[in-house]
């Protein structure tokens, strides 16, 4: 989260393992030791990683979806720019005292109020319902203010000083031909520029080459999302990665959010750029065929946005090679003409008739609870004069 006196380096964050939540971060690297140390905290609590210790991609997979670039915090003026559907990073006092935590969530809903103005300062009164994707509160919806709201401005990046880890991960793990190669495609070292910042482009599965030791400014361009509905609880997001991957040769970082009271999940697809989303929607979203999983359950792209914009879904012209099943670990094309595709599309269109139907009834109760709840504060404060 952005510090307006923010110390010079201190341009990353990072989800801690301990607690799950987003710390302003500055890294430092010694021989094959890449540590992280945390701003306003002491050394004890730095988190020091060794090249030699990680046995798989996989876990070098989850260490790269911790960093991220700063997400400033919203100003009250900015509240416009919010919409339902946007994750945001949220401040959270999580296990009581006077620290407040930051974890992402989701706007589910917005109560839109008159801004109040004093003494010429804009004060931005509107409520958010959110819902929290990871920490203490996973899963549960808490109404808000925007302050202690931050935009999310990157995904997981790798900037020399993690790209120059990677490369010592590889080594010592003795796979030239695995994800983690994409790193070391680039002699990079922690004194080289950013590759955006001097108009290059990567093919890193990890995304773009970001100095991590230089405030971004927003020189980079933000992340763009896709939202997925009706997946496979069981799903596992690399599987969900590498058959996007497979089909469209575009890299992304993809998660899967189960919940409690649904049989399905949701996922979310973040890629770095505007034609890689709509590279993958193109294949996601063509009308002539459907993405299903292994028992048939179609995947869904709603209309819910997770940046400013709509998604725009695109229909082309694309005609299959063939009509056959392709398989691909949990998840399968099926192409138009089959049975399993009509059986597919009909369950789609059920599906969506229920998204639609479930999200009328969640913005009526979402806005008349939000009405009643002040209500009920109103006349407490009555009470209490």
């Amino acid at each position: 989260m952005a510090n307006p006196r923010k110390r010079k380096g201190y341009n990353l964050e990072y989800r801690a393992s301990d607690d799950d939540s987003w710390y302003s971060v500055r890294l430092v690297m010694k021989g094959q030791t890449m540590t992280v140390k945390y701003e306003g905290y002491t050394e004890e609590c730095d988190e020091v990683f060794h090249a030699g210790d990680f046995k798989s991609k996989e876990e070098v997979d989850e260490l790269v979806k911790r960093f991220r670039s700063v997400s400033p915090q919203m100003q009250d003026s900015e509240c416009g720019s919010l919409k339902e559907g946007m994750i945001v990073c949220v401040g959270c006092n999580a296990f009581g005292g006077e620290d407040m935590l930051f974890y992402d969530a989701v706007i589910e809903a917005i109560h839109n109020v008159d801004h109040s103005f004093c003494n010429g300062e804009e004060e931005c009164l509107c409520t958010f319902v959110i819902s929290w994707l990871h920490g203490p509160k996973k899963g549960y919806l808490t109404d808000t203010g925007i302050e202690g709201m931050c935009i999310l401005k990157g995904v997981a990046q790798v900037g020399p000083k993690i790209a120059s880890f990677l490369k010592l991960v590889n080594r010592n793990l003795g796979k030239s031909s695995c994800m983690l190669t994409a790193a070391s495609k680039y002699e990079i070292s922690a004194s080289e520029g950013s590759s955006c910042e001097n108009g290059g482009t990567t093919n890193s599965k990890y995304s773009r080459l970001w100095e991590d030791d230089k405030d971004l400014g927003g020189q980079c361009p933000s992340s763009h999302f896709m939202f997925i509905e009706n997946l496979e609880r069981n799903l596992l997001q690399s599987s969900f990665r590498d058959f996007i991957h497979e089909h469209t040769s575009v890299p992304s970082q993809a998660y899967i959010l189960p919940s409690p009271s649904m049989p399905y999940a949701r996922g979310i697809i973040v890629v770095d750029s505007e034609d890689k989303r709509q590279k993958i929607l193109q294949f996601l979203d063509n009308p002539a065929h459907l993405i299903v999983s292994s028992t048939g359950r179609p995947l869904v792209i709603t209309e819910r946005k997770l940046r400013h914009d709509m998604i725009k879904m695109w229909s082309g012209s694309y005609e299959p090679q063939d009509m056959c099943l392709v398989m691909d670990k949990d998840l399968m094309v099926v192409h138009s003409g089959t049975e399993a595709y009509e059986r597919a599309k009909k369950l789609k269109d059920l599906f969506l008739e229920f998204m639609s139907h479930q999200r009328l009834l969640y913005k009526k109760f979402s806005v008349e609870e939000m009405m009643l709840l002040q209500t009920q504060q109103q006349f407490n404060q009555i009470i209490d004069v």
